[in-house]
């Protein structure tokens, strides 16, 4: 019968790693393990598994949180909503080549930033979202109006980035209020089928 000491010893290494890492690779690791030290010598096994935890750690933590994510479609609604505002500024800009260009490149980038974060793996959305998003629309309106106050007309050259701004605000501001309604809405109908 086989020493139970070394799979409890290796067994206590594996919490090193992320816990959604350790419950699904964590028993056949174990498993792994200790068929080894039956197959071959306990100091090759060991430093085997020392070099393998020292490389592999740092390596799944990393993973672990460049993968973690707060919200869900939350992101890429939001970045839809920019592209859609950057097309409306285009669509106004009309012929003002600067206007248009401005609006297009705006649109393309929140459009591309969109499909990244819709390719992106889900996670469970972050609840309070909704009125970070909202305070970040009405933030970003309150600075086009302070600004555009205390400078009193706006030149050529700060026209255009203004109106992106404004546009900008404008379209989170209503898709803040979008989320804070729906989470409200499925709040309360997940109480009503409590009861």
């Amino acid at each position: 019968m086989s020493d139970p000491g070394p799979s409890r010893v290796y067994g206590s290494l594996l919490r090193l790693y992320p816990r959604p890492f350790r419950e699904y690779y964590g028993t056949d690791m174990l498993q792994l393990f200790a068929d080894q030290l039956g197959d071959e010598g306990r100091s090759r096994v060991w430093v085997r598994a020392i070099v393998d935890l020292a490389l592999t750690v740092p390596t799944r933590h990393m993973e672990a949180h460049m993968t973690r994510r707060t919200n869900d479609s939350a992101a890429t609604a939001l970045y839809t909503a920019l592209a859609v505002s950057g097309v409306a500024m285009a669509a106004v800009g009309g012929t003002e080549p600067a206007m248009l260009a401005t609006g297009l490149v705006f649109a393309l980038a929140a459009g591309g930033l969109a499909l990244v974060s819709a390719r992106r793996d889900a996670a469970p959305a972050d609840p309070t979202a909704w009125w970070k998003v909202l305070s970040a629309g009405v933030v970003l309106f309150a600075g086009v109006v302070i600004t555009t106050t205390i400078t009193g007309e706006l030149s050529s050259g700060w026209w255009f980035p203004m109106m992106a701004v404004l546009f900008s605000s404008i379209v989170v501001t209503i898709f803040g209020l979008i989320l804070g309604i729906r989470r409200f809405a499925t709040r309360g109908a997940a109480g009503s089928a409590v009861t």
